[in-house]
């Protein structure tokens, strides 16, 4: 038994999430008494890191849907355990698997954390250690809570281990703002005793930072469209009548988030990841593609989720190219293609852009070889970190071929084949060699300083307009990306178009733009049909025919998709239950 806590924490050091003994399959008190475990101070500690294997995964095409049911990424494989593709159809319900199990295991966890903090002071453990492990249980917490309120909105708070083990379980639904309220509670308690950094550890445990950062991310989506204020949601009452979400809009909302995000970035300790060249310029390529691929925590990252080798080489396998050993299977979307910016910071669309949509390229430019496809000529250049296309060369000068009969391509691929013709590119470490089974560790992102500055941005903007200090921090990450500042004289609204275009360029596929058109009602960008290039075409890597847009796949959105159904389970043994809209 020794022996195999000592390995636990060990793991815990080097990948805090990892937990694959059998031994923490079960909760502690399943194996040992209450007593006994709150008496040790290994046993203490193993329980509060269970708490964490909560946490969402990295693995964005089984685990967790978002990636896959946002506009920007395609998760190729229609299979029982890959939820995105049934439900981009409109094929989930109460019943769903993913939809029960989420909402299950958090609440096991918040039955752990209660039990945590109702006996961590029995153990014999010295009182610093005691107040930070409360505070990391009470991050944890409203993390959770957070991340069940995006999904299905308002839920029945539990806070103390007595209600879990009543017999009756008729709890109704808090409201909106009774959840943000203990959200926000924990979070600020969390952070009055976080520390600022965690010596000898990368940044898989919270610190102050974090729990700032996610209080910006909870107060901005109070903030926002879907909730506040929204006469959608008018109806969704309790059984005694009581509403669920605030009936009228609160402007005050975006102060509460602007001055939330303000909070973080004045803590002084992040940076945006930049690398310079020799002559002091930066070198944006680098500079975007070191921030996800960086061994340890960066100085961008406030809170992440290690990757050991292994997990690192398992995310890299679903997004590489299979020719060099991967599985073809994290695609983009045209949609997103078309999105990114040609480098003079013009929209494709935009006259002087000089984007052009056929035609291979007659020469080499500063990221695409001398017979690229023209349509990814010029682009910026975190496109070209992101982007994996068919011509792209490799890491080793290779190049992609998603085209029919291409190395990447579908005939070769066949299940495992990108339906678009592009894949994933960004998270990929040049060292990744799924064929030797070698890869290094990473840090996957949960939330870094680009996000708070975006958040601090639109939180500002729709509070007072476009103001100098919001377009200087959306011009910081313009600048590290290579790409000219904003245009003056902006407007309130043109502002907010800016803003949510950086959002889904710098921030795409971490798990944020699901959320985000969520947030801001704009669920039409989130159907219909979606385009990628002609994969069933294309015989060599001149041939003209594949690169023509193709729809891949109708994607069906509805009002009642904006809030998960509570899953039905629940429903019928919580007679205090009420369910979403539409469901």
């Amino acid at each position: 038994m020794k022996k195999i806590v000592v390995r636990f924490l060990m793991l815990v050091a080097v990948s805090l999430f990892s937990s694959c003994e059998k031994y923490l399959d079960k909760a502690p008190d399943e194996l040992l008494s209450l007593e006994v475990t709150f008496a040790n101070r290994q046993y203490t500690e193993n329980f509060l890191y269970r708490i964490y294997a909560y946490l969402p995964s990295y693995n964005f095409w089984t685990d967790l849907p978002y990636n896959g049911l946002a506009d920007d990424t395609d998760i190729t494989w229609n299979r029982s355990n890959y939820p995105s593709y049934d439900m981009n159809l409109g094929n989930w319900n109460p019943t769903t698997g993913l939809v029960t199990n989420l909402w299950k295991n958090y609440y096991q966890s918040f039955r752990q954390i209660a039990i945590f903090l109702d006996n961590v002071d029995k153990a014999p453990i010295s009182t610093q250690n005691k107040t930070l492990y409360k505070a990391e249980a009470k991050f944890l917490r409203a993390y959770y809570y957070m991340n069940l309120v995006q999904l299905y909105g308002p839920v029945p708070l539990i806070l103390d281990q007595v209600s879990f083990e009543s017999s009756t379980f008729n709890i109704p639904r808090n409201t909106f703002d009774e959840c943000v309220t203990q959200i926000l509670k924990d979070l600020d308690e969390a952070a009055t005793d976080l520390p600022l950094k965690h010596e000898n550890i990368w940044a898989g445990k919270p610190t102050k930072g974090t729990a700032l950062a996610m209080k910006a991310r909870i107060l901005l989506w109070a903030a926002s469209p879907l909730v506040n204020g929204n006469p959608d949601l008018a109806g969704l009452v309790n059984r005694d009548g009581k509403a669920l979400f605030p009936t009228a809009y609160n402007k005050e909302r975006w102060q509460l988030a602007k001055a939330a995000s303000k909070a973080v970035i004045d803590l002084g300790i992040y940076h945006l990841y930049t690398v310079l060249d020799d002559k002091g310029a930066v070198k944006p390529v680098d500079s975007y593609k070191g921030l996800f691929i960086s061994q340890y925590a960066n100085e961008e990252m406030i809170w992440g989720r290690n990757l050991d080798g292994g997990n690192s080489l398992v995310l890299d396998r679903h997004c590489m190219l299979r020719s060099k050993g991967g599985w073809n299977g994290v695609a983009v979307t045209q949609k997103s293609v078309d999105a990114y910016e040609m480098a003079n910071g013009k929209a494709i669309t935009e006259p002087g852009s000089g984007y052009v949509e056929t035609g291979f390229s007659q020469q080499a430019t500063t990221y695409a070889p001398k017979g690229t496809w023209n349509m990814y000529v010029g682009r910026e250049p975190r496109f070209y970190v992101t982007v994996n296309y068919s011509g792209a060369p490799w890491w080793d000068n290779t190049k992609a071929e998603f085209f029919y009969k291409g190395k990447d391509g579908k005939e070769v691929g066949r299940d495992d084949h990108s339906r678009t013709g592009y894949l994933l590119r960004k998270f990929i470490d040049p060292v990744s060699d799924p064929i030797a089974n070698r890869n290094r560790a990473k840090l996957f992102p949960y939330i870094r300083l680009a996000d708070i500055y975006l958040m601090y941005a639109e939180a500002s903007n729709e509070l007072e307009g476009p103001t100098a200090d919001a377009i200087g921090y959306v011009n910081k990450i313009r600048s590290r990306a290579g790409l000219p500042a904003l245009a003056s004289g902006l407007s309130q609204t043109e502002f907010r178009k800016k803003i949510q275009h950086e959002r889904a360029i710098e921030l795409a596929s971490e798990q944020l733009r699901y959320f985000d058109l969520r947030r801001w009602k704009q669920a039409s960008e989130l159907k219909g049909s979606f385009e990628g290039m002609s994969v069933d075409l294309g015989a060599s890597a001149t041939d003209e025919s594949f690169f023509k847009r193709t729809v891949f796949e109708t994607r069906v959105f509805e009002n009642k998709h904006y809030w998960w159904p509570i899953p039905q389970s629940e429903v019928d043994k919580n007679q205090a239950m009420v369910q979403n809209p539409g469901w």
